[in-house]
């Protein structure tokens, strides 16, 4: 799924968003910072507020909704469940807790219910969310053992801590959360929802989500490309993943105008209005798709003349 997360400011503050002194560059400058003695000046000519820093990139990622008890605080129930379950998933699978993440949302229709996200840091993924609905159960069992219930019998060990301790539920990298954390609340969620079934679901992008910009309006670069998207869609291709993307991400070479991912291979699709007609364009063009597929992409040209054929490369080119 495609993850944004936004800083919108310091907690401490009351205005949104950071700002910042085009003229020094100095960040959330003080109130002393301008004047007309200051070299910096008027603060109205040379202050830009409310910025809102944000990165967005597509993850691994899991959703759980869950409900807590009648009479539990719903946020330690969720911090404490969400830390059970990266736990699981990081001893199941061998892997670091700092290669997930997590956040908590509420959920608009229950106050003591919460949106759970569990999601891998790594842009693309490494392949453990994927796998959960196969081990599932495993993951459950070895988040009980950690939160020292036994899977068996349901058991808690005599030994145990009375909420949460670094043998448990907390870490250094959840350190912000111990004041919520209860192992207890868990438990009782962990032991009944390890018979779970998973009903796949084949996930597809959304056209007008990807080709939208952030005013809902979609974006083209020119009349012939709207009209070639209509015509790629009224053929019942599937959505790409992205739109006008910089490709290769490392080090760019052209911008894909559709951009798709199947199987782990990736697709760049362009589309080739008149203007790619100019020998010269056209020559450009062609070093630069060289080099995407000397980089193991597949190169796909919809031709402003030929969208039928192009439509056909397509799908060629992302059934295998």
């Amino acid at each position: 799924g495609r993850l944004l997360q936004a800083n919108v400011g310091l907690n401490r503050s009351d205005d949104l968003g950071f700002s910042v002194c085009t003229v020094c560059r100095e960040w959330n400058p003080p109130a002393d910072h301008y004047g007309a003695d200051k070299d910096c000046g008027d603060e109205a000519d040379n202050k830009i507020a409310a910025i809102a820093i944000h990165t967005e990139a597509d993850h691994d990622m899991v959703v759980v909704n869950a409900t807590a008890p009648a009479g539990v605080d719903p946020d330690a129930f969720a911090y404490s469940l969400l830390y059970s379950l990266t736990a699981g998933i990081s001893v199941r699978f061998g892997i670091d807790e700092s290669e997930l993440d997590g956040r908590i949302f509420p959920d608009p229709a229950s106050p003591l219910g919460r949106r759970i996200l569990i999601y891998e840091l790594d842009e693309g993924g490494i392949g453990v969310l994927t796998r959960l609905h196969d081990e599932w159960e495993t993951v459950c069992n070895r988040a009980l053992e950690i939160i020292h219930v036994n899977p068996s019998t349901g058991d808690t060990d005599p030994a145990a801590c009375d909420s949460s301790c670094y043998e448990c539920l907390r870490s250094f990298y959840n350190q912000f959360h111990h004041e919520h954390l209860d192992r207890t609340l868990a438990a009782d969620w962990l032991l009944a929802a390890r018979g779970a079934v998973f009903d796949p679901v084949a996930f597809q992008y959304d056209w007008d989500s990807v080709l939208a910009v952030f005013d809902g309006s979609p974006v083209y670069a020119s009349g012939q490309e709207a009209d070639m998207v209509e015509k790629i869609k009224a053929a019942g291709m599937p959505a790409p993943a992205k739109a006008h993307l910089p490709v290769p991400s490392d080090a760019p070479v052209a911008e894909a105008d559709l951009f798709y991912e199947v199987e782990g291979v990736r697709v760049a699709v362009f589309l080739d209005g008149s203007v790619h007609d100019d020998p010269a364009v056209a020559a450009a063009d062609a070093q630069k798709r060289s080099i995407l597929k000397s980089k193991g992409w597949r190169v796909v040209e919809i031709r402003h003349d030929d969208i039928e054929g192009g439509i056909a490369n397509l799908q060629s080119a992302l059934t295998g």
